[in-house]
C-alpha cells in the first residue's frame, strides 16, 4: 500500500507565518506600501528593478497565507474603526431607545422557551435589575417558576407558606 505523502491528493503541511513575513503583510496593510517597500523594511532586501528580490516581494505578495493574513489584519483593523466610531458617537445616542431596545431584547430571551434555563434566568435577573420584579406580574411568575423549579420546590413552597403567617403575626 502507498504512504498518504506519495499518493496525488496527500495533504500539504500549511506553511506558518515567519515573524518578518507578518511584520512585511503588516507594513502593506496598515502604512499602505507595496510589496517592494515593504520587502525593503521588513527582510532588507535590496529589490532593484527587475531583479530577483523583487521578484521574490511579489510572489510572496501572492502567496496564499500572506493574502490570508492581510484579510485578517483588514478585518481587526475595520472592527476597531468601528470601535472608534462607536465611541466618538456614543454622545449622540438615546439612552431611553436603547433601554428600550434592552428591555425588549431581554424579554425576548426570558419569554423564548427553546432558550436554555441559565439564559432565561439571567434575562430575568437583569429584568429584575432594571424594572424590579415588583412591577411585573410575569416577571414574577418566571422568577417564582424558575426558583421552585425541581425536586424539592413542594418542601420549599411548605416552608415559605409557613414563614409567611408567622412574619405577618410578627409585624
Amino acid at each position: 500500500m502507498p504512504n498518504k505523502s506519495t499518493t496525488k491528493n496527500a495533504p500539504r503541511k500549511k506553511a506558518k507565518l515567519k515573524a518578518s513575513e507578518k511584520k512585511f503583510a503588516e507594513l502593506m496593510v496598515l502604512d499602505k506600501m507595496g510589496c517592494i517597500e515593504a520587502a525593503r523594511l521588513a527582510f532588507g532586501w535590496p529589490c532593484e528593478p527587475k531583479s530577483s528580490t523583487a521578484q521574490k516581494a511579489v510572489n510572496l505578495n501572492r502567496a496564499q497565507r500572506i493574502i490570508k493574513y492581510k484579510f485578517q489584519i483588514a478585518q481587526k483593523l475595520d472592527q476597531e474603526v468601528t470601535a472608534q466610531q462607536v465611541l466618538s458617537d456614543t454622545s449622540n445616542i438615546e439612552f431611553d431607545s436603547l433601554r428600550q431596545f434592552i428591555y425588549r431584547r431581554l424579554e425576548a430571551i426570558r419569554d423564548d422557551p427553546n432558550a436554555h434555563g441559565n439564559s432565561r434566568f439571567k434575562a430575568i435577573a437583569a429584568l429584575e435589575k432594571m424594572v424590579g420584579w415588583l412591577r411585573d406580574r410575569h416577571l414574577q411568575e418566571m422568577s417564582i417558576g424558575f426558583r421552585f423549579s425541581g425536586e424539592n420546590a413542594a418542601s420549599e413552597l411548605e416552608g415559605i407558606l409557613k414563614e409567611a403567617p408567622e412574619k405577618k403575626s410578627t409585624s
